[in-house]
């Protein structure tokens, strides 16, 4: 629950959060930046209370003060964000995370190959449609080990509850070279009426006096 997180803390996260699109961890030799914007949803009582996405990276929006602003001040159940570092489909506001279908919230990080992927079609798109259809995130997740991917390191909500899966491909041709287990992580901070999952610990984790941890490699919690 976010509303059990003091306000002002939530905003150090949240502003944390956004730094990342300029100086967040990217693989080796990857140039930085998750410049391709982003996007978040957050839930009040299992509803959609708060949906915002930019083709713009947060340091060039002039909206991201209030949108820090109005999630703050929204006292959400739950909240999901997404930065943006685009390798398949175009940037664009309708290719930005989270993606949402009714209740369901979903973000991921990584790339997959599906078969038969056009140019400008987007992965993560198909893999929540697969989602939506199976709910049942660790099936499809196991379903992608006959395929090539980078990672489908991934957060899925119903509004009120919900899952985390690290999930990178450490037989991809690059995953050695460009090391994917240092750049693929997710971490869960647990503390009293909140649980967190972040795939960078900044700085404003400190004030939550609570170590977070790194979630095995293919590994789905909740």
């Amino acid at each position: 629950g976010c509303s059990n997180i003091e306000m002002n803390i939530q905003q150090e996260i949240w502003t944390d959060f956004f730094g990342l699109a300029k100086n967040g961890n990217v693989p080796k030799t990857v140039e930085k930046g998750h410049n391709d914007g982003y996007g978040v949803v957050g839930y009040k009582q299992g509803v959609v209370a708060f949906y915002y996405r930019s083709e713009l990276p947060p340091y060039e929006d002039d909206n991201l003060e209030k949108v820090i602003q109005l999630i703050v001040a929204a006292d959400l159940d739950l909240a999901l964000g997404h930065l943006r570092k685009a390798t398949k489909g175009q940037r664009s506001i309708e290719n930005n995370q989270p993606f949402i279908k009714g209740e369901y919230g979903f973000a991921t990080n990584g790339t997959i190959h599906f078969t038969g992927l056009r140019d400008g079609e987007n992965d993560s798109k198909i893999l929540f449609k697969n989602l939506m259809i199976s709910e049942n995130i660790e099936k499809v997740l196991k379903s992608l080990s006959g395929m090539d991917y980078t990672s489908a390191t991934s957060l899925i909500t119903d509004g009120k509850t919900i899952s985390a899966a690290r999930w990178f491909n450490d037989k991809n041709f690059n995953a050695t070279e460009l090391e994917f287990d240092s750049y693929y992580t997710l971490y869960k901070t647990v503390g009293k009426g909140y649980r967190i999952f972040s795939s960078q610990v900044t700085p404003a984790f400190e004030k939550l006096k609570v170590l977070p941890g790194l979630i095995d490699n293919y590994t789905v919690e909740k």
